[in-house]
């Protein structure tokens, strides 16, 4: 069977902590700009669209998009979920990767990774992710689901789990069905924390990728890993 995978990136502008973040600057780019950059050409992916709201403060993820000739669907805000099954609908992709506008840090690297070995098991699962608990440090994560599985999450109504897309999809899964994507460099996860929710996170990511940079020349996601693990032998502060 030919698979349809589709990267669906979900970003906002309206952060109560961190108002605008989509579009804040990381060394004189937009966030989200950079994570488009990094992550549209992953060899694997077939389509790719960023998912965001059709509030007003939300034009501006719009017009990126426009200028960076990338798709753009806008959808409920409070709703997430409702607007990835829009997306789903409309694009009919087989596999969605979910994306976020908030993970600076993941690429095209990392996204090929992990689709390949969800695609080595596809018989089997219909969930995998990257998180916490799978050695990657916070912020470098992921989840790739499959469209029929998901779809039958059309009708629920629980404000939650609307707008955390996948939290239902977890649970109601059994644990066969769901793949961990393991680190292939595992690294302690305490200090590090490359997801941009707050000003403080901000304020550490400039660092991290200041620090990052010295060493490494368009780091992708092992460049990090092998960096994550040199911070924690040599307790680099930041």
């Amino acid at each position: 069977m030919n698979n349809k995978i589709m990267g669906i990136i979900q970003a906002r502008m309206g952060s109560n902590r961190l108002p605008g973040k989509s579009l804040k600057y990381i060394n004189g780019v937009p966030l989200l700009e950079r994570i488009i950059k990094s992550q549209k050409n992953t060899l694997l992916l077939d389509d790719y669209i960023v998912a965001t709201s059709n509030l007003k403060i939300d034009d501006d993820i719009e017009d990126l998009c426009k200028s960076l000739k990338v798709k753009c669907y806008r959808g409920s805000e409070k709703n997430v979920l409702e607007r990835f099954i829009e997306i789903i609908d409309l694009y009919n992709p087989t596999i969605v990767v979910r994306l976020t506008g908030d993970n600076i840090f993941v690429d095209a690297d990392l996204i090929n990774y992990s689709l390949e070995k969800y695609l080595k098991k596809i018989k089997n699962i219909k969930y995998g992710y990257i998180g916490t608990d799978t050695g990657f440090p916070f912020g470098l994560s992921l989840e790739i689901f499959d469209k029929l599985e998901f779809l039958k999450l059309k009708n629920i109504n629980n404000v939650y789990e609307k707008e955390h897309v996948t939290w239902g999809f977890k649970k109601k899964l059994n644990k066969d069905k769901i793949l961990e994507i393991k680190a292939p460099i595992k690294v302690s996860t305490k200090n590090i924390r490359l997801s941009l929710d707050t000003q403080e996170d901000l304020n550490f990511i400039l660092s991290f990728l200041k620090k990052l940079e010295k060493h490494y020349v368009n780091p992708n996601y092992l460049d990090i890993l092998e960096f994550c693990k040199r911070v924690e032998n040599e307790k680099i502060k930041f």
